[in-house]
């Protein structure tokens, strides 16, 4: 294991499996919905003690994942893990409430004791899982205005669950998210660019107004541009009759500047037309506007 990673397990204590597994094809669970370097996983149920303790190296961040592959994730409550030696604990709401991520950091060695209690008495498990995520790529925090992110600077703190919840357009779907925040707190935040749990940035995409139920997409950062999308909506009518069809609207932007532009055909054939050799394979594709994150992204990545 590397040596930046000073994670140990201290103790596991879960007796006798229950019957009711959640960690059966766990490899592929994992997979789909967890990030970082995988460090351990360990199946938690309502039938016996479930406790583990860890200790983490100071200002580094890790992941803990309580997942459910088949199933809404049964209400639980994560008892008090120390918070003496706890700088940030985010929790995330994941898809269809099918996993809980809490993103941890510490201030200075020592352990910290998790233990689960499930709020049911009918037999319940999940699966949770330990990932190592690095050092802050984002500080969490709001972010007020662009020059803020660019700085890596928050001015304001960040401590609110993220929920997410995920919209459909044609076959497609796009993950949105929410924060679990309450009106005197919001109203205390004047305007907000996004805001970071730490391991994702949230853009504020409809304006820089923050308000009660304000939907926030993921900004991907490819190092010379970024990348966000969101679904719009284009009206017609025809007589009497108003059609409202769904479409991806989507957004690159100038990470030195924060200037936001169309991502379309035209606008990405412009920028990557002095990288030939992947401006010709561009113009080979035949359903270009479905490639146009591939292609930047691939374009950020060779001309960096």
């Amino acid at each position: 294991m590397k040596t930046r990673i000073l994670i140990l397990i201290l103790s596991i204590v879960i007796a006798n499996k229950a019957k009711t597994q959640c960690d059966i094809n766990y490899e592929e669970i994992l997979k789909e919905n967890c990030e970082g370097e995988y460090l351990m996983h360990k199946q938690i149920d309502n039938r016996h003690d479930s406790t583990f303790s860890l200790v983490l190296s100071p200002d580094q961040r890790y992941a803990l994942y309580i997942l459910n592959a088949n199933n809404k994730l049964p209400e639980f409550e994560l008892i008090d893990p120390g918070k003496s030696n706890l700088s940030s604990m985010i929790s995330f709401s994941g898809k269809k409430d099918k996993y809980k991520l809490y993103t941890l950091m510490v201030n200075k060695p020592g352990s910290l004791n998790f233990a689960f209690r499930f709020n049911t008495s009918e037999d319940a498990c999940a699966l949770s899982a330990i990932y190592y995520l690095g050092t802050d790529k984002y500080k969490p925090g709001f972010y007020e205005t662009f020059e803020e992110f660019k700085a890596n600077k928050p001015s304001v703190k960040f401590n609110y669950e993220i929920i997410s919840n995920v919209k459909k357009y044609s076959n497609e779907e796009l993950d949105y998210f929410q924060l679990e925040i309450s009106r005197p707190e919001w109203k205390q935040i004047d305007k907000m660019y996004g805001f970071s749990d730490g391991q994702k940035f949230y853009i504020n995409f409809q304006s820089l107004d923050v308000r009660g139920g304000t939907e926030y997409v993921e900004l991907q950062d490819f190092g010379r541009y970024g990348y966000y999308a969101y679904i719009a909506y284009l009206i017609t009518s025809t007589g009497n009759v108003t059609i409202t069809t769904p479409y991806l609207e989507q957004k690159l932007v100038d990470m030195k500047t924060g200037q936001k532009t169309d991502l379309s055909v035209k606008s990405l054939r412009s920028l990557i037309a002095d990288d030939k050799e992947l401006s010709a394979r561009f113009e080979a594709e035949k359903k270009k506007s479905k490639k146009l994150k591939d292609y930047l992204m691939e374009y950020c990545e060779r001309n960096k």
